[in-house]
């Protein structure tokens, strides 16, 4: 089990980029195996934004901190990520190579933000018991 919530979200972002560059590869080609992939995809990031957004920011160690502001525009990511998922999901006779193209560029520009300077900062400021109880409550989301 990680030991830190940077390094759990890290990896999940890895997976969830992982799986829509499957996606990706084999639209035109595979739509069966592609359509798949976007279902893949789109469950485990559902699983994802539950993570950070009833696990992560309702923690009172988390909200009592001075993130705000940041928290705010992850969420608005998450919101503009979801309504391209809706999107991309409405047409359900083939997916848009170009919409998916997209989706991979805001998961990966909300990802590094979260990578790099907000989970790492996170991880400074929250106790160790504090990190390891928000951790247990993620896996019980990722492996239930």
């Amino acid at each position: 089990m990680p030991h830190s919530i940077e390094h759990l979200m890290l990896a999940e972002h890895n997976k969830l980029q992982k799986i829509l560059q499957e996606c990706l590869k084999s639209i035109g080609s595979q739509s069966i195996v592609s359509q798949e992939l976007f279902i893949k995809f789109k469950w485990n990031m559902e699983k994802h934004f539950f993570i950070e957004e009833k696990i992560i920011f309702t923690n009172p160690a988390v909200e009592n901190l001075e993130h705000t502001e940041e928290i705010e525009e992850i969420f608005e990511d998450h919101k503009e990520i979801l309504d391209l998922i809706k999107n991309i999901d409405e047409d359900k006779t083939q997916l848009d190579k170009l919409k998916i193209e997209k989706l991979l560029k805001l998961i990966l520009n909300h990802a590094k933000f979260e990578d790099e300077d907000f989970y790492p900062r996170l991880d400074e400021i929250l106790t160790l018991e504090q990190k390891q109880e928000i951790i247990k409550e993620s896996h019980k989301v990722l492996n239930p």
